[in-house]
């Protein structure tokens, strides 16, 4: 297992093709993986509906990936938007950057070692 990332789950949700689940952590990072910047940007400028949607997406592709801290972040931050709790979400920042940063972290790790092992053969 690698931190923030629970790979056999997440190969589970992908019709247990490792080269899909592959190929979507992929996309994740692409899409996402500088995605805390633009977090900091939609707390500071309090341009909530984007922020909404943001989190939305990643709830939706976190679990599926079995991304589930960086879920449970999300969704936290979610509910307080929809709570009108928003004047807690400049506490959140660092929280989704670390969580973020440690998930890149795990995926490259395991995109990696898959192309090793591929490369291999």
């Amino acid at each position: 297992q690698l931190p923030g990332l629970d790979i056999e789950d997440g190969i589970k949700k992908t019709n247990n093709s490792e080269i899909l689940y592959n190929e979507v952590l992929k996309e994740f990072l692409d899409a996402y993986g500088n995605s805390a910047e633009t977090f900091a940007i939609l707390v500071e400028e309090q341009r909530y509906e984007q922020l909404k949607m943001l989190l939305l997406d990643l709830k939706g592709l976190t679990s599926s990936i079995g991304a589930y801290s960086m879920f449970k972040l999300s969704d936290e931050v979610f509910k307080l938007i929809i709570f009108n709790k928003k004047h807690l979400l400049t506490g959140f920042v660092k929280s989704y950057k670390e969580k973020l940063e440690e998930l890149s972290y795990s995926i490259n790790q395991y995109t990696m070692k898959k192309w090793l092992i591929l490369s291999s053969l």
